[in-house]
């Protein structure tokens, strides 16, 4: 048989009372939060791939001001991604319009992505991608990734012949770029600097940056090196490349090593513009062999299948902070 008993309105509690009622309230909001960690925890979950696929994760939901262009607040989500091999996910750079978040019945491209490889750990990458905030009454989005498959890239390689010191700009061609050197000259090496997460790709805001730091591990960096500056409207030399390596070739010499390139396109992707056309242009570092003499410059741009498949990704059930 249930026992009621009222109380009178204003009535004092007894202390074992009052411990009953504290407790009950503690329990109450300890249970509270770990529902609300465990809602958030699903929506945070990896999606479901197949073995040996791509795993994507989203570490982290929160909201910022402002979206670039824009006096509006965004969306950014972090998120992780790992492959089935550190060798394939060096080759793995996902672009901005591969990403898509679905708030109700409205699809919101991506507006800027940042991120990349991390020297603390070889296999994942990590990516911060912006969207427009979605309008209320919205409380939960999905993501939508069309991931690359890490398949074998392709292969664009520069030759750029008869370079030297001082040179006035001349245009060299291929048959699927061109590409003009503004300058070549000896000077002190200023390795290109990188966030303190490690050297990764950024894009958004007026230009996209990809800094590429090829010095050898446990080698010091040399007091000097051979700096050449390209310009060129090849966007196929920004748009799809991985990766990028290469040397300065000179006769009778080993070839010497590319230390570091510094590739911007201008303007950003995730800008639209009718004022110019779009160009990129390429800074890159080489040990300077001596005494310098004319030499060739050989690029070698690793770079997405043109007709690679994506693997398509949901992540459902993603909440909106503050909603």
């Amino acid at each position: 048989m249930e026992r009621s008993e009222e109380r009178p309105a204003g009535a004092l509690m007894s202390k074992s009372e009052r411990s009953t009622t504290e407790g009950g309230a503690g329990m109450r909001l300890v249970l509270a939060v770990a529902l609300l960690l465990t809602v958030l925890m699903a929506g945070m979950a990896p999606a479901q791939a197949p073995p040996g696929a791509l795993r994507l994760k989203v570490l982290e939901i929160s909201r910022a001001l402002p979206l670039e262009g824009t006096r509006a607040e965004s969306l950014v989500l972090a998120l992780e991604l790992r492959g089935p091999a550190r060798q394939a996910l060096r080759r793995i750079q996902p672009r901005r319009e591969e990403f898509t978040l679905l708030a109700g019945k409205e699809r919101l491209p991506c507006r800027s992505l940042r991120g990349g490889s991390v020297p603390e750990d070889p296999n994942v990458l990590h990516f911060r991608l912006g969207f427009a905030l979605p309008a209320p009454p919205i409380r939960e989005v999905a993501l939508e990734a069309c991931l690359p498959r890490p398949e074998e890239p392709v292969q664009m390689m520069l030759r750029l012949t008869d370079l030297r010191p001082g040179m006035s700009p001349v245009e060299q061609t291929g048959a699927t770029w061109k590409v003009q050197i503004q300058h070549c000259r000896l000077g002190p090496y200023d390795p290109p600097s990188v966030p303190p997460s490690g050297a990764f790709l950024t894009k958004g805001g007026p230009a996209d940056v990809r800094i590429f730091r090829k010095a050898g591990e446990g080698k010091p960096d040399p007091e000097q090196a051979l700096q050449v500056r390209l310009f060129s409207r090849t966007l196929t030399l920004y748009d799809a490349t991985l990766d990028l390596d290469g040397s300065l070739v000179q006769a009778g010499r080993p070839p010497s090593p590319l230390l570091a390139a510094r590739l911007v396109r201008h303007p950003s992707g995730a800008a639209e513009t009718r004022v110019f056309a779009a160009f990129l242009t390429a800074e890159c570092s080489f040990a300077a062999p001596s005494p310098v003499r004319p030499f060739d410059v050989v690029l070698r741009f690793l770079q997405r299948p043109a007709r690679s498949q994506p693997e398509v990704v949901t992540i459902p059930g993603l909440p909106v902070p503050g909603r």
